[in-house]
């Protein structure tokens, strides 16, 4: 990660926000370039904006290097993450009069009244972003929507789904009637393959592409809000630095300074902490209720702890709780 100037974004609209740091962050990328060119050090190098860094691969004497430039703020290791797998099955095709108990979630959130008093909540107009497995896009419950798809994996330009956890999510969001917002539109990022995982360059990669699908700063194309359920776990009763976390702390930082919501799964690892990015301060943590509207067992909770500087942060999570159990 680069060292960041002052800047003022208060009153940036999300396509000037996203000019300033691109080219903000270009002459970073060029000093870097420059940097390695007099070094004789050879690596691709990926500009990436939405964390005011960039990405490359280095052997362990040139990263102690350059950690040492007054330019640079940190190196961080590219690590793996894992998907958190929902607690049910992976989406189900029937109907929801078919499905019985399996729809119970739907009745608990009230669904039918919240249509029929506030019919215009059904999510028309709206843009939702998903970072996951990929997308069965032909799947019935899925069919006729809108989807802009970018496969971070294997580079296939039409929506697939070589996992089953993307198009669990994508239904529970906007499935024709199994969905909280049927009449969405999806702006998918497939990061994770098909055994789960991903690592952080291809995570921040994805964040970058959702935040501008077209990659044209002037088009109004990008999601308002964005569903994650992956993370990393954190250990019970541990004081994490925020600045461990740098690289995600700015990318979702970048969202929502851009007008994106970030929700994020708390995560499934019982009482410990919700997981990371879900228990950073920035986004929404979602964590999971049974049918008798209590705590499900698997679901993560709170209080993280967090170094903020030379203080600790006690941060109560998850943010909000819903219907998540079969």
């Amino acid at each position: 990660l680069f060292k960041e100037a002052e800047t003022s974004i208060s009153s940036l609209q999300h396509g000037d926000f996203q000019s300033l740091l691109q080219t903000s962050n270009q002459k970073n990328v060029e000093q870097l370039k420059n940097w390695m060119g007099n070094r004789g050090v050879y690596s691709e190098v990926k500009d990436l904006w939405i964390a005011r860094g960039a990405g490359l691969s280095l052997d362990d004497e040139a990263a102690k290097k350059l950690s040492h430039e007054a330019w640079v703020k940190g190196l961080y290791e590219d690590k793996v993450r894992q998907l958190i797998s929902p607690n049910m099955d992976v989406l189900v095709a029937n109907s929801p009069k078919e499905l019985g108990d399996s729809v119970w979630g739907l009745e608990k959130i009230g669904i039918n009244k919240i249509r029929t008093e506030f019919p215009e909540l059904d999510g028309n107009g709206i843009r939702i972003g998903i970072i996951d497995t990929g997308i069965q896009s032909h799947h019935q419950e899925l069919s006729n929507k809108k989807v802009v798809f970018k496969d971070f994996v294997n580079n296939i330009s039409s929506p697939y789904d070589d996992q089953g956890h993307g198009t669990h999510v994508a239904g529970t969001i906007t499935g024709n009637k199994v969905g909280i917002a049927s009449e969405s539109s999806i702006i998918f990022a497939k990061a994770f393959a098909a055994g789960g995982s991903s690592a952080d360059s291809s995570i921040i990669n994805a964040m970058q592409w959702i935040f501008d699908p077209d990659n044209d700063p002037s088009t109004n194309d990008y999601p308002q809000v964005v569903s994650n359920s992956w993370g990393g776990e954190l250990q019970s009763e541990t004081i994490y630095d925020v600045e461990d976390f740098a690289p995600f702390v700015r990318a979702i930082q970048t969202w929502i300074h851009g007008g994106i919501i970030p929700v994020f799964a708390a995560g499934n690892s019982g009482k410990s902490p919700n997981g990371f990015p879900g228990g950073l301060p920035e986004p929404i943590s979602v964590g999971a209720i049974s049918p008798n509207a209590e705590v499900a067992a698997f679901s993560s909770r709170g209080p993280n702890l967090w170094k903020l500087g030379e203080s600790v942060l006690t941060l109560l999570k998850p943010d909000v709780s819903a219907p998540g159990e079969k």
